[in-house]
């Protein structure tokens, strides 16, 4: 053989070579993730984009490497359960359910699959894992500690508005968190100098109501669930709140962006990104039983300046020097 045949040898080899790598990667079959929402897609359109996104930096490239199917409840838990079948029954490797009562129907409906969750208020107490270290089942993700920063809250309202005596607790009841969420701001308010009302909320009609009650009823102050429910529907929740010109104090930045006076709490679309981590583990392999469950690493306390004055409400220059950041 010359040289001019090994040279034109060589390039049809490498020719071979490279349609064989294209063939292999245009007919590898993408993974599918299952995502399961409790919103709208335009409202979730930050977390969606967070979620993705790290799950792009980590390689998975949408339409190539991973599809994602997304099942949207906009607001609507009792569709939770068959949203969740639908995923199971289109086969998908994965679910992505962000929120405790997603990730509940989601274990309902498949033992097998892998599940994902990222704002779980108290995944042990609400029967999504056996324990954070081992989480035994095929559940797994992050715990958001809203119970656990009860204290931290209360203080932070006190130094805020050291005025407030009565304070109402905005919860839902039905959902896995809702009695705990109410006895644990009960429990811990009187160390405050906090007399609490509670204030059941089930439907997103109540709202409006209920404000006007605990208005009635002399609060000074509304203490908000961390709830998806009540994440949901924060918009009619600050047009209540304005209307009976009282604060709100929450446990997501999100919600102080719309209207709240404050919030401490986790950083929430950094648990989203986090929440990519895990499934980009389960899809290379790992197993839901062996990820420990973990915790929030970013705190931030948010107030809304704007808020308190549309409220007729000073906020202490100590805590805004304290304050991660300050809408104006």
């Amino acid at each position: 053989m010359n040289r001019r045949e090994a040279t034109l040898a060589m390039a049809g080899l490498a020719s071979l070579s490279a349609s064989i790598r294209s063939w292999g990667q245009s007919t590898r079959t993408p993974r599918r993730v299952g995502e399961l929402w409790g919103g709208k897609p335009e409202t979730l359109q930050r977390e969606i984009r967070a979620f993705r996104d790290r799950m792009r930096e980590l390689g998975w490239s949408e339409g190539r490497e991973i599809v994602y199917s997304a099942r949207f409840a906009a607001g609507e838990a009792h569709r939770y359960d068959s949203l969740a079948k639908e995923l199971v029954a289109e086969n998908v490797d994965i679910i992505f359910a962000p929120v405790t009562e997603p990730a509940l129907a989601a274990r309902r409906a498949t033992r097998k699959l892998p599940i994902v969750f990222a704002l779980a208020g108290d995944p042990v107490g609400e029967g999504l894992v056996a324990s954070l270290a081992r989480p035994g089942g095929n559940a797994t993700g992050l715990a958001t500690l809203a119970l656990e920063l009860t204290g931290k809250r209360l203080q932070l309202l006190q130094e805020a508005l050291p005025h407030i005596r009565r304070l109402a607790v905005l919860a839902n009841p039905d959902t896995p968190t809702g009695r705990a969420y109410f006895d644990a701001a009960m429990k811990l308010a009187p160390e405050f100098g906090l007399q609490t009302l509670p204030a059941d909320v089930k439907s997103a009609a109540d709202i409006g109501p209920l404000v006007e009650q605990v208005k009635r009823d002399r609060a000074e102050a509304i203490w908000v669930q961390d709830s998806s429910f009540l994440y949901l529907h924060r918009d009619a929740l600050h047009r209540a709140a304005v209307l009976a010109r009282l604060p709100t104090i929450h446990f997501v930045p999100q919600m102080v962006e719309g209207g709240g006076l404050m919030s401490y709490g986790p950083d929430l679309l950094d648990l989203f990104r986090r929440a990519a981590n895990y499934v980009d583990r389960l899809l290379r392999g790992a197993r839901a039983s062996d990820l420990p469950v973990e915790q929030p690493t970013k705190f931030e306390l948010t107030v809304n300046l704007k808020t308190a004055r549309t409220r007729g409400l000073t906020i202490p220059q100590i805590v805004l020097l304290r304050a991660d950041r300050v809408i104006e």
